[in-house]
C-alpha cells in the first residue's frame, strides 16, 4: 500500500510501526515527499503444529521385545557360567591340594601325579615354537616374549611302561644344532638332564589337535607343532601310543641361583587353567543386562509415541 504524505513527521511513522522509504518527485516542493509505507506481513501464514508421530507397529513391538528378552537371557546365561566357573576352580584347588597320586594310567582329573623312572634324553621331542608360558620360572636375560620349544622326553617306568613328560620350555638359542654335531643326550648340553632313576611330579596334560589346514609335523627331525600324542610317540620311537600318559612336569620351588632350563611352570598355572576366567563371565553378564535395560527403556518410549 502506497500513501503520499506531505511533510509527515518521521516520529509519527515510527510510532505506528511503519517503515518509510522517501523518494523525492521532480515536481514536488522541497518539503513534499512520497513515502512507501510497508506494513508488517500478516500472521495468517504462521507455521502449523507438527502432526503426532505414528505409534509403534505390532511387528516393531515384537522385534524390540525379542531383543530385550534375548539380551536378558544372555545375561542370565553368563551369570550361570560365572558361578559354575567359581565351583570348577574350587574343585581344582581342592584336587591340587591333595598329595600326588602314584597311578600312571587314568589319573584323577586335576590331580598331581608322581612317577619314578628313567628319562630317555636321546629320544627327546620338541614342540613349538612357542612363547614362554606364564609362571615358567625366571626368564631374566632373555629377549621380551622369547620363542622356544617345549621339551617332551619319554620316561621308562616299570617293565615296558613308557610315558611322555613335558619337562618344560627352552629358548631357541639352547636347542641342539645339527650342524654343530650337538644331540639331545650328548655331552655338554646346556640344560638340566637328570640321569638314572628320577622322580617327576606333574599334572596330566590335554592333547592338542591341529586344524584342517595345519602344516605337517617334521617327525623325522623330532620337531612337532602341537602336542599330538600319536606323532610324539612315533617321533620318540614308541610303538604303542594308545593309553600313553602325557604329563606336564611342574615346579613350585623358585631357584635363587637363576633359571634352570627347561623352565617348568608352577602347579597353579597348569592345574588352575580355564578357557575363560570368572571375571570375564561377570563382565559379559553386566554388558548383556545393561543392553537389556536400555532396550526396555527405548521400547517403552516407542510404545508411548503418538499417545496423548
Amino acid at each position: 500500500r502506497t500513501v503520499t504524505l506531505r511533510a509527515a513527521p518521521i516520529q509519527l511513522l515510527r510510532r505506528h510501526g511503519l517503515r518509510l522509504s522517501p523518494r523525492i518527485h521532480s515536481d514536488a516542493s522541497p518539503i513534499s515527499t512520497t513515502a512507501m509505507i510497508r506494513r508488517p506481513a500478516s500472521s495468517s501464514s504462521a507455521s502449523r503444529p507438527a502432526a503426532p508421530a505414528a505409534p509403534l507397529s505390532p511387528a516393531g513391538i515384537a522385534f524390540f521385545s525379542s531383543l530385550c528378552a534375548l539380551t536378558f537371557g544372555l545375561g542370565c546365561w553368563q551369570s550361570t557360567r560365572y558361578y559354575q566357573k567359581i565351583e570348577l576352580l574350587e574343585e581344582m584347588a581342592a584336587a591340587l591340594s591333595l598329595p600326588p597320586a602314584s597311578a600312571i594310567a587314568n589319573p584323577p582329573p586335576h590331580r598331581r601325579v608322581r612317577v619314578v623312572g628313567t628319562y630317555a634324553h636321546e629320544k627327546t621331542v620338541l614342540v613349538g615354537p612357542r612363547r614362554a608360558p606364564g609362571g615358567a620360572g625366571q626368564t631374566e636375560g632373555l629377549a621380551p616374549s622369547p620363542l622356544g620349544y617345549f621339551v617332551v622326553t619319554p620316561m621308562e617306568v616299570g617293565e615296558g611302561n613308557v610315558l611322555l613328560v613335558n619337562r618344560g620350555w627352552m629358548p631357541i638359542g639352547m636347542i641342539p644344532r645339527k650342524e654343530a654335531g650337538e644331540t639331545f643326550g650328548g655331552e655338554g648340553s646346556r640344560w638340566y638332564m637328570p640321569r638314572g632313576t628320577t622322580e617327576a611330579v606333574g599334572i596330566s596334560a590335554k592333547e592338542e589337535f591341529g586344524g584342517r589346514f595345519s602344516p605337517v609335523h617334521e617327525i623325522g627331525c623330532r620337531r612337532l607343532l602341537w602336542m599330538d600324542r600319536s606323532a610324539m610317540a612315533a617321533a620318540a620311537g614308541i610303538a604303542d601310543a594308545e593309553g600313553i600318559l602325557l604329563l606336564t612336569e611342574t615346579d613350585d620351588e623358585q631357584d635363587d641361583d637363576g633359571p634352570r632350563f627347561p623352565l617348568r611352570p608352577s602347579t597353579e598355572d597348569v592345574g588352575m587353567t580355564v578357557a575363560m576366567a570368572p571375571e570375564q563371565h561377570a563382565g559379559y553378564a553386566v554388558t548383556w543386562f545393561g543392553l537389556s535395560g536400555a532396550g526396555i527403556l527405548m521400547t517403552r518410549r516407542l510404545l508411548g509415541r503418538g499417545r496423548g
